[in-house]
Order: structure tokens, then C-alpha cells, then sequence
């Protein structure tokens, strides 16, 4: 794998884009550490992977950041993808992974997958949720002032392409290797 250059890394560290690992980069959210989107880039050139999509607030923050990467990518020759134009901007992201179903995780998960014509993969658990089809279920403790945040933060339903069934492999990229694993903070993606 390509190691990107010095100058499109400082051009990235100043909209709030770190490269936290040789091709994983993490995008700036107004909550940085708290809300968390990770860009993984392909070996094979087919594109990127989005992990999560934050709030239903986050999703023109995420295309810029995207795009941007594509550019220094492109730029870097550290990835081929298509420019972006009015038609298409297939080839900046092939695939968009939910970890799980809160929305600070897939409030923009539809925009996100609309934009870019990519497909959709959440635990086989959380589909219904992120598809719109039920309400999240909520536990004993549950009380209006936990529901704020989801009342606030979360975005539309997205039919989702792939449901992710315990240890399915969703990432091999050379130097990632991601398995799905049961339940909502035990996800492992490298």
C-alpha cells in the first residue's frame, strides 16, 4: 500500500481528518472522539468503506469529508476513484458498515448510501431498526431524557443490502480484516 504524502495529510489534518492507522482515516465530527465515522480505504482500488454516519446533522459534513479524501487519494494515486460530478461519485465509496443502530451511529446512514449508490450491511439484530421498520427497543432504564438524543439524532430508514450474522467478514483489505460479532458495542473492525 501507498503511503499518503506528508502535505495531503496536513491538508486533511486541517479539516479535522486524521489518519489514525496507513489507510484508516477518522473523520471530524462536532464531537470529535464522541461521535465517530471511520474512512478505510480498499488495497484493491474499488473504493472506500464508511463506518458509521453519525447524526441525521452529520451527513453533508461526512460527503465534504469524503470527497476530500477522494481528492488527496486521487491526487496521491494512493487510490483510483472516479471523480465526482452532477451524475456519480461511485468509486469515492463502495460500501457503507453500521456497527450498530443508535443514532449517532446512522442518523445519516440514508444520505450517506443515496449519495453514493453504495450498499448498506448491519448486524442481521439491528436491520429492522436501521431500516425503519421498528423502534429501537429501549431497556428498564429508559426515560424521556435518554430518548432525546434519539428523538433529535435520528435520520430516515435505509433498506439494508447485507445483514451481518456473527463472525461474517466484512473487510479484507490487506492490512484490515473486520468480522461482524454479536452485540452493539462488540464490534470488531480491526
Amino acid at each position: 500500500m501507498t503511503k499518503m504524502l506528508k502535505p495531503a495529510l496536513d491538508r486533511l489534518n486541517r479539516l479535522g481528518i486524521q489518519q489514525i492507522a496507513p489507510g484508516v482515516f477518522q473523520l471530524h465530527h462536532i464531537l470529535p472522539n464522541v461521535l465517530n465515522t471511520f474512512f478505510l480505504t480498499s488495497q484493491d482500488n474499488s473504493g472506500g468503506v464508511l463506518v458509521d454516519a453519525g447524526t441525521i446533522f452529520c451527513g453533508r459534513r461526512i460527503t465534504n469529508q469524503i470527497d476530500a479524501l477522494a481528492k488527496e487519494l486521487r491526487h496521491d494515486t494512493y487510490m483510483d476513484v472516479a471523480s465526482s460530478d452532477s451524475e456519480s461519485d461511485r468509486g469515492v465509496l463502495s460500501l457503507h458498515v453500521l456497527t450498530h443502530v443508535h443514532p449517532d451511529h446512522n442518523g445519516a446512514s440514508k444520505h450517506i448510501c443515496t449519495r453514493y449508490g453504495v450498499p448498506y450491511w448491519v448486524g442481521e439484530g439491528d436491520a429492522d431498526v436501521a431500516e425503519g421498520a421498528r423502534s429501537m427497543v429501549v431497556g428498564p432504564t429508559w426515560s424521556p431524557f435518554h430518548s432525546l438524543p434519539y428523538d433529535l439524532w435520528s435520520g430516515a430508514g435505509h433498506p439494508v443490502d447485507r445483514r451481518l450474522k456473527d463472525d461474517d467478514e466484512i473487510l479484507d483489505t490487506g492490512f484490515i480484516q473486520g468480522n461482524f460479532m454479536p452485540g452493539a458495542y462488540s464490534r470488531a473492525l480491526w
